[in-house]
């Protein structure tokens, strides 16, 4: 099984304002030039030693620096996972909110600006405690939430939230299934097929079936499409285990992201400088 494709975006602390950090150097020191003429500087050819011979020089410079929140290399940055949602959700609890006065795709906050930011959120922290998500959430056959240390979720429960589209969202699939979410609860595509024409409410893997149960109460046997069933929980794809569509409060089902432009709001801060937020596909076009 393999999960959706998202875009990706990070938050930076805006280090280009802090004078004495470590890395300043090699970022302003020009190492060569491209065929085109751009520059390259010694930070790019650092960066790059590090990813293909695991050169471990930008450890060395990133490690003992106070910005380096997530204590690895370039660890003033961090992917801020499901952003997209998380804008939309805003959208609908919050279209006031300064992250939507911005362009999303690549923007700036300054100092002032990012603790308004700090403040927004840690309030709508609190008030997010009573306004609830649909998700999709994974289960035990005992009833008891699944718990993953490779889910990055509240918790490290295994969920996947709605987009906050009208349309569904396919988040997980095999070769068999694609499964989805929409307001209403779980959808099923055959991979190279046709929708079910059902929405559940949860979909319950026992041995070699796969039974849901339906928004009108109906018991619903899901067949094998191209000798597969649907799968939802990656760390153990073929164990019994149930999907289940429910509701999480926002501070939870979004609290990664709430944390990190905290954190990184809070650090940028104690050095009189503030945050970016941006698609890491902009960044690279």
């Amino acid at each position: 099984m393999k999960p959706m494709k998202k875009i990706p975006f990070e938050i930076e602390i805006n280090i280009s304002q802090v004078p004495n950090r470590l890395c300043r150097f090699y970022q302003e020191r020009i190492y060569d030039y491209h065929a085109d003429g751009r520059v390259q500087y010694e930070w790019d050819r650092i960066r790059q030693s590090w990813i293909l011979h695991h050169d471990p020089t930008i450890e060395q410079i990133c490690g003992p620096c106070p910005l380096n929140l997530l204590q690895e290399p370039e660890g003033c940055k961090g992917e801020l996972f499901d952003f997209e949602v998380f804008l939309n959700a805003l959208s609908m609890v919050k279209n006031d909110s300064l992250l939507l006065q911005k362009n999303t795709l690549n923007c700036a906050f300054t100092d002032q600006e990012t603790a308004e930011l700090i403040q927004e959120l840690e309030n709508l922290h609190e008030h997010g405690r009573m306004i609830n998500w649909p998700v999709a959430q994974v289960y035990h056959p005992d009833g008891s939430p699944v718990i993953s240390e490779n889910s990055f979720k509240s918790g490290n429960n295994v969920f996947f939230e709605w987009t906050g589209e009208d349309e569904e969202n396919y988040f997980t699939s095999n070769r068999g299934y694609h499964i989805g979410i929409c307001k209403e609860g779980i959808v099923l595509k055959k991979n190279f097929g046709e929708t079910l024409p059902d929405t559940f409410l949860s979909l319950a893997k026992k041995g070699f079936r796969v039974v849901g149960q339906t928004i009108t109460g109906k018991t619903v046997p899901v067949p094998l499409n191209q000798t597969k069933l649907p799968e939802w929980f990656p760390d153990d794809p073929e164990g019994d285990s149930e999907l289940r569509f429910t509701e999480l409060p926002i501070s939870d089902v979004f609290r990664d992201i709430f944390d990190m432009i905290i954190a990184y709001g809070q650090t940028a801060l104690s050095y009189y400088v503030g945050v970016n937020i941006f698609s890491k596909f902009y960044r690279r076009a």
